[in-house]
């Protein structure tokens, strides 16, 4: 879809991953005022969420990405991740719900089944409807029902790549906390922003952050294999208007996944 665009928000930027069950409230505004633009010059939007400080503690406390054992504690704490991340998804709906943005929250546990912590299938119907009647479907990392495991967590990236091969968006973003992808950390004071990435130059192996998710790394090796789809791939900062220059093809600080 040439009018299409998939926009993952990293939990990294809106919450304070330090801070359990903490929205960065400000960030997830200053980008529904960004997707809003976004919208109103007639472009599609599919929006999907991280968990950060809701989902990814949790899971980690409960060892949900293990699977199911066949325990009480295994099966809770598959409820109250699936409960984090519902928190999560009412404040980001909320928000820009106050902004004037129309999301359509459509719950990842309810639509998706996995096998070895893989997405195996995506009922995509609900999102097509959704993009139909003029709403923005809202998707999320979640934990789902695992055709081996019992459960296991699905990553909004390996959903960005699932629905890239269903909808052939024109473009995916990855926004996050920092201007884009970095030679290291971004906090390091040698750290350079990298404008465009090939796969020539591997900066995988400077990154030491990894949650239950897969961490950057995984993020770097989905947005390879959605732009080996054909899609634009860019990775953004969310707390500024870096979404708008990217849409609009400007220059800007960003990434670009070549």
């Amino acid at each position: 879809m040439d009018n299409l665009i998939i926009i993952k928000l990293g939990g990294s930027a809106i919450t304070v991953k330090e801070k359990r069950f903490t929205a960065r409230e400000d960030v997830i505004q200053k980008a529904a005022k960004n997707i809003k633009t976004i919208l109103e010059r007639n472009w599609k939007i599919i929006l999907i969420h991280g968990g950060g400080s809701f989902g990814h503690p949790v899971a980690k406390q409960y060892d949900t990405q293990a699977g199911l054992k066949n325990t009480f504690e295994s099966r809770k704490g598959y409820l109250l991740t699936r409960l984090a991340m519902l928190k999560l998804d009412e404040i980001v709906t909320k928000i820009f719900l106050e902004e004037g943005v129309p999301v359509a929250p459509l719950h990842t546990s309810c639509l998706a089944v996995a096998s070895n912590g893989i997405l195996k299938e995506l009922y995509s119907e609900p999102i097509r409807l959704a993009l139909s009647k003029g709403f923005i479907p809202l998707l999320q990392g979640d934990v789902v029902l695992d055709l081996d495991k019992g459960f296991s967590i699905v990553s909004g990236d390996q959903i960005a790549f699932f629905l890239t091969k269903m909808f052939k968006p024109k473009i995916v973003v990855f926004g996050l906390d920092v201007k884009g992808l970095y030679t290291r950390p971004p906090y390091h004071p040698q750290a350079k922003l990298i404008k465009k990435l090939s796969k020539s130059l591997n900066i995988c192996s400077e990154v030491k952050t990894i949650d239950v998710t897969g961490g950057i790394i995984s993020k770097i090796k989905y947005a390879f294999k959605i732009r080996e789809l054909g899609s634009q791939v860019y990775f953004c900062s969310l707390l500024d208007n870096s979404l708008l220059q990217i849409v609009n093809g400007e220059e800007g600080e960003y990434t670009e996944i070549l």
